[in-house]
């Protein structure tokens, strides 16, 4: 199979498409823990608010074991990354509305059920860096690398867009992270789809599978 006669030209912007799709990811994740602390804090209890740190590990780690059911690969695979991110989006800005709509019970199934309904935005986000982590193995550490950058990016965004915006409006702002994560892997999905960009290519190893 034929390659272009500067490969690096070629594969920097797929690499980087894919680098923006985790970084954006990481930081909606980190924008959502940290605004649910002040959530918590003034929905329940300011003690509650530690409650958003075992939120977002449950739900991270509930969607890194789910990952193991998605086998997809390639382009079927970075579409299915849209439509999650697209999903958490979705789930994000649902859950705000119905969080800030109820009362500040402390039972056993008003808790639970905050629980329950907080950690999707988490479960999407641990199922779309499981998988991209175990499709780009072979830059395991360059994904690891931009996985911390857009978290770290997340954590400083945060202080900013909570004087603006208040809690409610960081919260959007992560659903809007995700949202755009979203329009990224749709993206590389029909970017590569495209025959030209397989042959391009080259099938070289340290591609993203289905380029």
């Amino acid at each position: 199979m034929s390659t272009v006669s500067s490969p690096f030209a070629a594969r920097r912007p797929v690499w980087g498409v894919v680098y923006a799709g985790v970084a954006l990811t990481t930081a909606a994740t980190l924008i959502l823990e940290l605004a649910l602390t002040r959530l918590f804090s003034v929905i329940f209890y300011y003690h509650f608010a530690f409650l958003a740190i075992s939120i977002a590990l449950f739900g991270l780690g509930a969607g890194g074991v789910l990952s193991y059911f998605f086998p997809q690969r390639g382009p079927a695979l970075y579409r299915r990354l849209g439509v999650i991110s697209a999903l958490n989006s979705l789930v994000t800005v649902l859950t705000l509305i119905w969080m800030l709509g109820r009362g500040g019970g402390t039972s056993f199934t008003s808790l639970g059920s905050v629980y329950f309904a907080a950690s999707l935005p988490f479960l999407f986000s641990g199922l779309v860096v499981s998988l991209v982590i175990s499709e780009t193995i072979q830059r395991v550490e360059r994904i690891y690398f931009w996985d911390l950058t857009g978290a770290a990016l997340g954590c400083l965004l945060l202080i900013p867009v909570l004087n603006l915006t208040g809690a409610p409006g960081a919260v959007l702002a992560s659903a809007l992270l995700s949202a755009s994560a979203s329009a990224v892997w749709f993206g590389l999905g029909r970017a590569s789809a495209r025959p030209r960009l397989r042959r391009r290519s080259g099938a070289r190893a340290d591609w993203p599978a289905g380029l």
